[in-house]
Formats: C-alpha cells, structure tokens, sequence
C-alpha cells in the first residue's frame, strides 16, 4: 500500500510539473490596478521578464496586458515599459511608435490634447480643434466611459498623474541614453 501512496505521489507530482509551463512572477509595479487579477499578473511577467533580460517575452506580454480591458479607464500606462521592452529587443521602430503613443496619451490625460466626438469618430486634438495623427489613441483614450476618470478631485491625483509622466521621461531619456551610446 505504501508503495502505491509513494508511486501515486511521484507521478501527480511529475505530471504537474510537465504541464505546468505558465510563468507567473510577482510584483509591485507602479501600474497595477486594484481588482484585475489578470491584468495584474501580465504586468508582473511583464516586469519578471525584463528583469531577466527576456525582451521580446516582456514585450508579448505587456502588449496582451494592454489587450486586458480595464474598469471606468483607458488601459495606457504601460506604454513606456512596452517602448524599453521593444527597444531592449532590438526593434527600435516599435520603442519610437509606443514612446510616441505614451507620449500622446498622457498629453490626453494632462489634458494638453483632447478627446473630439463627431459623426466620423473619435480623434485626438489640439486645443485649436486641430485633429492629430494618433496612433490610435483616440480608441484607446477617447469616450464617454471615460469623462468621469479625466476629472481631477484632489491634489493627489494630480501627484499621480505626474508619476505617470515623471516615468514616460525616465525611460524616453533611458532609451535615448542607449541610443547615443549605440550610434
């Protein structure tokens, strides 16, 4: 009997560690969004994989956390790390589009640019009414959904936004740093 409880043992064991080929890292980043459990743990393998210097994996997988719909606000903030991963992985091109799509999105949420609604769509502008080129934003950024999480109600708030946009320069200047190096 003991031998069928110990053979028993070793094989659910094996067999629950061959199929188990999720990686899961934990974290604290600073973009984790309270009561998103998946988003969460996209963000943290994001994170694990950066910081062990698997590029392309953190960049697959910030881009599927930035597929995770969020409650009542734009799903943006990843932005940066996604420009380092891509830029770390060598594909410069993708770095420079997301740096300019985090770059637009905070200019949405500061509100240097706005949101427009007309019978064509949604569109990014400036505080002339000129539309901009977006790269998509407006769909990521833009709606009704949204209006309420635009408003700002405490100075705290503000001291958040800020953090998100002290981050966006931290690794614009970071890659621009490596960039000159490189060159």
């Amino acid at each position: 009997m003991a031998r069928w409880i110990i053979a028993f043992t070793f094989l659910f064991g094996l067999f629950s560690s061959c199929g188990a080929t999720e990686i899961r890292f934990d974290c604290d980043a600073p973009e984790l969004v309270e009561g998103n459990a998946k988003y969460n743990q996209l963000v943290c393998n994001g994170v694990g994989f950066m910081t062990r210097n698997r590029y392309a994996e953190a960049a697959k997988t910030f881009e599927m956390a930035m597929e995770v719909p969020l409650f009542e606000m734009p799903n943006f903030e990843l932005f940066p790390r996604l420009a380092l991963a891509h830029f770390m992985a060598g594909n410069r091109e993708k770095a420079m589009e997301n740096l300019k799509k985090a770059e637009l999105s905070l200019s949405v949420l500061t509100g240097i640019l706005h949101c427009l609604e007309t019978e064509q769509g949604l569109f990014v502008v400036r505080e002339n009414g000129e539309r901009i080129d977006d790269f998509g934003i407006s769909r990521k950024m833009c709606g009704a959904a949204y209006d309420y999480f635009y408003r700002r109600f405490s100075l705290e708030q503000v001291l958040q936004e800020a953090e998100l946009v002290k981050r966006y320069f931290d690794i614009k200047n970071r890659i621009r740093g490596i960039d000159e190096i490189v060159e």
